[in-house]
């Protein structure tokens, strides 16, 4: 029986060899070392878990008093520490304990300028890269952050103290904006109390907002829900309360300005003043 040409074909060993084709990506410069075979597995690995379990270290050594180099000191607190631990977090550390200064070889440094409650949140951060923050520690850790140049914790309070804005808290938020040189937590206070000036003005804390700081807001463009005499109350409230030691006076301005809302000036005793005119 005659089989169709194609089958017949395909069952025919085949005429020629076929010749393989070498890789188009490399010539072939003869065998490989192995080496080059197996070059392409080379990698790089992360252990995710790796800094905590570090941290966590550190902190073991820490509590059972392992391999501790230096005690610091504030008043009649001690606190044994890491020389190593701290360095690598504080520049103002790093700097004692590198940069030649007599304190790098003493036992005992005692630390000026900051709280132990303040150092002792600093420390435990350092350990653990945690730190708990309320109302009534927070000025302490903040003061101790910026004075050891920890600038994760500084960043952390100030993320804290702006989820903490209230109208009871604002100005003194704003003082601790002010004496740390804090920009962004400053522009914070700023733009809150804009918006709430009016509530802030009736705190008892509102006694004690810088002359300047007041007329920074009452001159601005920027208050919401207030009028020219909701302003000039508030200005009056502060007159009245603060007027008998000279430190804030106001006044109407020129006979011309009193027919409009704002025409009022506010001086110190000197005689100084600052106004809000239409």
């Amino acid at each position: 029986m005659n089989r169709p040409a194609l089958i017949q074909s395909a069952l025919e060993p085949a005429s020629h060899a076929i010749t393989p084709l070498l890789p188009l990506s490399r010539p072939f410069c003869g065998p490989c070392s192995m080496a080059d075979k197996h070059s392409v597995l080379r990698c790089t690995f992360s252990a995710p878990t790796h800094s905590a379990l570090l941290l966590q270290g550190l902190a073991a050594l820490r509590t059972r008093g392992q391999l501790l180099d230096v005690v610091l000191a504030v008043k009649e607190e001690r606190f044994q520490v890491h020389k190593a631990v701290l360095a690598s977090c504080s520049d103002y550390f790093r700097a004692m304990f590198t940069g030649g200064m007599r304190e790098s070889n003493q036992d005992t440094i005692e630390l000026q300028g900051l709280s132990a409650r303040g150092l002792k949140h600093i420390i435990d951060f350092a350990y653990s890269s945690e730190v708990t923050l309320d109302l009534d520690c927070i000025q302490d850790v903040l003061g101790a952050a910026v004075f050891l140049q920890m600038v994760p914790v500084v960043e952390l309070c100030e993320e804290y103290l702006k989820s903490a804005m209230s109208v009871e808290t604002c100005l003194n938020i704003g003082q601790m904006a002010s004496s740390f040189n804090l920009a962004s937590l400053k522009e914070s206070v700023d733009a809150f109390t804009f918006r709430h000036f009016l509530q802030i003005a009736a705190e008892d804390d509102f006694l004690h907002i810088p002359l300047e700081r007041l007329v920074f807001f009452l001159r601005s463009n920027k208050l919401r829900n207030c009028n020219e005499i909701d302003l000039f109350h508030a200005a009056i409230i502060e007159a009245s309360r603060n007027g008998e030691n000279g430190r804030l006076v106001v006044r109407p301005q020129a006979q011309t300005n009193m027919a409009k809302p704002g025409g009022f000036c506010l001086c110190r005793g000197s005689g100084s003043t600052h106004g809000k005119q239409n």
